[in-house]
């Protein structure tokens, strides 16, 4: 793990939930158990620096910051919401992210990572679990991806 990785992640993190949706996010030092039902979407970043972010939402957490996103009541949020939320905060944190690793580094395309897709065996080189109230956010960073 890279610990400069996971403060500049933890910010990030924290400044985007804060400030375009209004959710306060502490970290936590233990690992987040998120099911088959957590909501993941990653974005790769590639040239002078090769890795991938990728997110992970608590169901709860998914619904209450895509109702926070496009400002509608939670019963109202669809599944096409969420997976817009999440690729959203995809390209927020991992573009912020972008800023601070080696030039020229481009974002690919946000996408959300289907349950039945394959999980890295690689170790992580950096992983933040984020408490909010309606659940955890953890973001791991993929170096070489």
């Amino acid at each position: 793990m890279n610990p400069s990785y996971d403060a500049a992640l933890e910010e990030i993190a924290q400044s985007v939930l804060a400030t375009m949706l209004g959710i306060e996010a502490f970290r936590r030092d233990d690992a987040a158990n998120l099911d088959a039902s957590a909501v993941t979407s990653s974005i790769g970043i590639h040239g002078g620096f090769n890795g991938e972010v990728t997110l992970r939402f608590a169901p709860g957490l998914a619904e209450a910051a895509a109702a926070a996103m496009f400002r509608l009541p939670p019963q109202l949020v669809a599944s096409a919401d969420i997976r817009d939320m999440a690729t959203e905060l995809a390209n927020m944190i991992g573009g912020n992210f972008k800023s601070l690793v080696p030039a020229p580094s481009s974002l690919a395309l946000p996408r959300i990572v289907e349950r039945s897709a394959p999980q890295s065996d690689a170790a992580a080189a950096a992983c933040v679990v984020l408490d909010c109230e309606a659940g955890p956010l953890t973001i791991e960073l993929h170096c070489g991806a």
